[in-house]
């Protein structure tokens, strides 16, 4: 009975190894050099992404309102 639950332990553990490895390998030549990532750190400091496009904050003159940064605003507020 012992020698049945160890056999059934180590297939366990075994399949638990096999689950967990890594299949996603990046090569030596694909991988970001310590520049890149200094470089995307200094565009990015916060690594909140983003969209490409410069949307200034709300603000300005009540005629000047601008329904993008408005929603952008928004957007962050309630989804941090």
């Amino acid at each position: 009975m012992t020698r049945t639950m160890f056999v059934r332990a180590a297939c366990l553990a075994g399949l638990a190894l096999v689950g967990c490895a890594d299949n996603h390998q990046q090569s030596a030549s694909q991988r970001p050099t310590a520049d890149d990532r200094q470089e995307s750190v200094l565009k990015d400091p916060m690594g909140y992404g983003g969209s490409a496009e410069k949307v200034d904050i709300t603000g300005g003159t009540i005629t000047n309102f601008d329904k993008k940064a408005f929603g952008k605003d928004v957007d962050t507020v309630f989804n941090p």
